[in-house]
């Protein structure tokens, strides 16, 4: 996984470049966070698990605002999937809170995240 998330680090820091987005130099400095600090396997690496936590907030939360500022409103394409990654963004976070429904399918909902962030990825120009 941490070559999974240097490599979308990576491309997601080209975004940034490719549309001087400030944000999504923050997303994939979060990303690169993630990778240097993976999520622990027993309970003794408590700080590496925190950081691995705080870093995944930011990066959904920064990743889902600058896909959306960046592509603009529309209903092509790449605003869409923007959209859609900020909507399924939104509902992790209410799995994440122990919303009903949600709760259950939260590992699904940041896979979904993962998928719409190297869609929208791919769509930038």
């Amino acid at each position: 996984m941490t070559l999974a998330f240097l490599a979308l680090a990576t491309a997601t820091a080209a975004a940034a470049w490719i549309t001087a987005s400030s944000v999504l130099l923050v997303a994939a400095a979060s990303l690169a966070t993630i990778a240097a600090a993976p999520e622990p396997a027993s309970p003794a690496a408590r700080a590496r698990g925190i950081i691995h936590t705080a870093a995944g907030f930011v990066f959904f939360v920064s990743m889902s605002i600058g896909a959306v500022t960046v592509s603009g409103r529309g209903f092509a394409i790449q605003p869409t999937v923007a959209w859609l990654l900020a909507v399924v963004t939104v509902l992790f976070f209410a799995g994440l809170g122990g919303a009903p429904g949600l709760k259950e399918v939260r590992g699904l909902l940041q896979r979904a995240c993962f998928a719409l962030t190297v869609a929208w990825l791919v769509l930038i120009r």
